[in-house]
């Protein structure tokens, strides 16, 4: 008699999705039947690796880019293999401090899920199906799930994980007279191709979303004046060297405020016992941790006044692409500023832009000829929300966060439910769970949560 079959859905098929749905095929029980609702058409190429232009570079070494803890180099091992064959010549004699194209690690990721599906077919018969469209309904039905997809099709699952992934960054500027000359979204492919070697360019932020901007005008040999902006005109640091330690602060020291954390860690600096690089990275391994200890109101705190400046400090890049950005500002080809974006107007000419620059009273006009949006995605329910997540808010399935950055979970990814209570089979993964912890973005990050949920929904 066949072993009675366990159906996984997962909602999403970029990193998270990919990854889970590798890590399961790969450590798989009996009967295993995996769904991945995903609209694009490759499997793990989402909107963070799924990027064409060449020039945008993971900002994480090579060597820590593995999708397995055990086998820390196997990312590293694949691209020199493989990359060549994929147009990145470097990857051949890359090495663990190497910093890759981010596209070459979503063809890894496709390869490694294709692999894991192979082998786990061959060896009894698990499936995995790809259903290349999107989530529009989820209800409970049966002890279970049933799903109604944007094809029509309908599905029933055991378990299902949300791991939609970041949203494609949304455009919060009023424009009027046409879009023509304004790029919505980098990651598209060709988005800069119509900006001429001239061109005047406005970039409507300054985070790692403005780098990969600039990396892709430089590899078109564009010479024209770019400008950044945004809120507090802060850039990433550079990667530079970190030295491991263990944490630098406990939660205790966290619960007593995000004031009291932060002069202990300024202290610590200061004393010479460690640099801000190396005390910042200490903190990663127990950051989940340490944002749970912090009350509500010091979260909050900390999301409005120090959120930009942790960006900045943690999230950092490359050598050589805090080398490019110097370059360009020294030629006058690259000029950052602190303020916000009022308005934007489409004239014969290019583009009318209002800009307010902090700290000025009023707000003044700029002429461009593009503006190209390279703000941070989007919380999960900031407006227009996806169907589906209005689906299981009206069910009672799920209930937001108070911060509105994701969903109310507990600590191993499961939803919280409108009466307070975690649900037996419906699980978050990376991005949604952006509100139980303060970040989900990095691949070391989002990597202890694979083991764990995999690890859960085996047993």
């Amino acid at each position: 008699m066949p072993p009675p079959s366990h159906v996984v859905a997962i909602i999403g098929g970029g990193f998270s999705g990919a990854a889970l749905a590798t890590y399961l095929l790969t450590e798989h029980g009996p009967g295993l039947r995996l769904h991945i609702v995903e609209p694009r058409a490759q499997l793990g190429q989402g909107w963070a690796f799924g990027d064409g232009d060449p020039s945008h570079l993971l900002n994480v070494p090579a060597g820590r880019m593995s999708l397995y803890v055990n086998g820390p180099n196997d990312f590293l091992n694949w691209a020199r293999s493989h990359g060549p064959a994929l147009g990145a010549r470097s990857a051949a004699n890359a090495n663990a401090a190497s910093y890759l194209p981010r596209r070459l690690y979503g063809h890894y990721l496709k390869a490694r899920l294709e692999d894991a599906a192979a082998r786990a077919r061959d060896l009894d018969g698990a499936s995995l199906t790809h259903h290349a469209t999107r989530l529009r309904r989820l209800a409970a039905a049966g002890g279970g799930f049933a799903l109604e997809l944007d094809d029509g099709a309908t599905l029933n699952a055991d378990t299902v994980v949300l791991a939609t992934g970041f949203r494609p960054p949304a455009l919060s500027v009023a424009v009027s007279g046409g879009d023509d000359r304004i790029v919505a979204d980098i990651g598209r492919p060709g988005a800069l191709d119509g900006i001429a070697t001239a061109d005047r360019v406005l970039l409507l932020g300054s985070g790692l979303a403005m780098v990969d901007a600039i990396h892709s005008l430089e590899r078109r040999r564009h010479r024209g004046p770019v400008t950044a902006i945004s809120p507090l005109g802060l850039l990433p640091f550079s990667r530079g060297v970190s030295q491991r330690l263990p944490p630098l602060l406990s939660e205790s020291d966290v619960a007593q405020g995000v004031r009291h954390a932060l002069t202990k860690l300024r202290a610590i600096i200061a004393a010479g016992e460690a640099d801000w690089r190396s005390a910042v990275d200490s903190l990663r391994p127990a950051l989940d941790g340490l944002w749970t200890a912090l009350a509500p109101a010091e979260q909050d705190r900390f999301l409005r006044h120090l959120g930009a400046f942790w960006e900045a400090h943690r999230h950092r890049i490359p050598a050589e692409a805090a080398d490019l950005l110097l370059r360009r500002a020294a030629a006058g080809q690259l000029r950052v500023e602190a303020g916000r974006v009022l308005g934007i107007s489409r004239t014969p000419s290019g583009l009318d832009v209002l800009v307010r620059r902090r700290g000025a009273a009023e707000a003044g006009p700029r002429q461009v000829d593009w503006v190209v949006n390279c703000a941070p995605p989007p919380p999960l329910f900031a407006a227009p929300r996806d169907e589906f997540i209005e689906a299981l808010l009206v069910a009672g399935l799920a209930r937001p966060n108070r911060t509105g950055r994701g969903f109310d979970t507990d600590a191993a990814g499961r939803l919280i439910a409108a009466d307070g209570k975690a649900s037996d089979g419906l699980f978050s993964l990376g991005q949604p769970r952006w509100a139980y912890a303060l970040e989900t973005t990095p691949i070391t990050t989002i990597r202890p949560q694979l083991e764990a949920l995999s690890a859960l929904l085996r047993r």
